[in-house]
């Protein structure tokens, strides 16, 4: 069986630009956006699927979803956010993980039939500014 590439992201051996991270959740850039902001939220601990997570966890990931989505909002001056979880089905990765994409009034993101419009980052640097504004404003939330 392949490595888990969100276990290798924990561990720090695989590449990603991570927002927020604590001793529950790893939080980071999804490398394939649906908008500027697309962030995966994924326990640090490898769980497959949402009903492999302790019930005594799952409050706590919700409430760094939570923390992830008002960051980018603030970050993006979005008007809002999608919040999604894909489980088994349409699941790429098996490690847990919530979708947090950031969301603004005419967007577009969704068809009639809603197909996924990917919007690649620009560049190297927009991912890594992306990132660096996120996580100032998760880590100031986090201490409050």
């Amino acid at each position: 069986m392949a490595e888990c590439v969100f276990c290798a992201i924990v561990r720090g051996s695989e590449k990603a630009e991570i927002v927020f991270r604590d001793d529950v959740v790893v939080a980071f850039l999804d490398h394939r956006p649906l908008q500027r902001g697309h962030t995966l939220v994924a326990p640090v601990a490898h769980v497959a699927t949402f009903d492999d997570l302790p019930e005594a966890q799952i409050g706590p990931l919700f409430s760094r979803v939570r923390l992830v989505k008002r960051a980018l909002e603030s970050a993006l001056r979005a008007d809002g956010a999608f919040i999604a979880l894909n489980d088994r089905v349409s699941q790429s990765v098996a490690h847990l993980h919530v979708h947090v994409v950031p969301r603004w009034r005419n967007d577009k993101l969704f068809s009639a039939a809603l197909v996924w419009k990917r919007q690649p980052y620009r560049s190297e640097e927009e991912i890594t500014a992306i990132g660096a504004s996120v996580r100032d404003i998760v880590a100031k939330a986090h201490q409050a």
